[in-house]
């Protein structure tokens, strides 16, 4: 029964020895930049705005089934982007890296926030 146990705990403690490596390589994903998003096709950019308006949606929803106002990047996002389709916001986007092309090494979404988003709430 020792003997049995002992051999349990060995094979875990290999098992975790071997897999420890795999926690600590650091596995996040890059923030996406503009160059970034300069070099994307029209679909991944599409693709991008489409799961972030789905998170501003659903976000959106929790807020009015809570009873509680949506935070302020949601309210932003409403104020700034509401009228709008996907196309048009990567048509916004699109212009102002190109307007801006030192500015490239920006994050979209600081852009989004800053640029078109900020200046709604004022």
């Amino acid at each position: 029964m020792m003997a049995r146990f002992t051999k349990v705990i060995c094979a875990a403690v290999l098992v975790c020895g071997l897999a420890l490596p795999a926690f600590a390589a650091k596995s996040t994903a890059p923030d996406l930049t503009g160059q970034h998003w300069q070099q994307s096709s029209q679909n991944e950019k599409l693709a991008f705005l489409y799961g972030a308006s789905n998170i501003i949606a659903i976000e959106q929803l929790i807020a009015e089934k809570q009873g509680t106002k949506p935070s302020p990047f949601v309210e932003a996002w409403v104020k700034a982007f509401g009228n709008s389709n996907w196309s048009q916001i990567q048509q916004k986007l699109d212009a102002w890296y190109a307007a801006h092309p030192d500015q490239a090494n920006r994050e979209v979404f600081e852009v989004l926030w800053f640029e078109f988003m900020a200046p709604t709430t004022k």
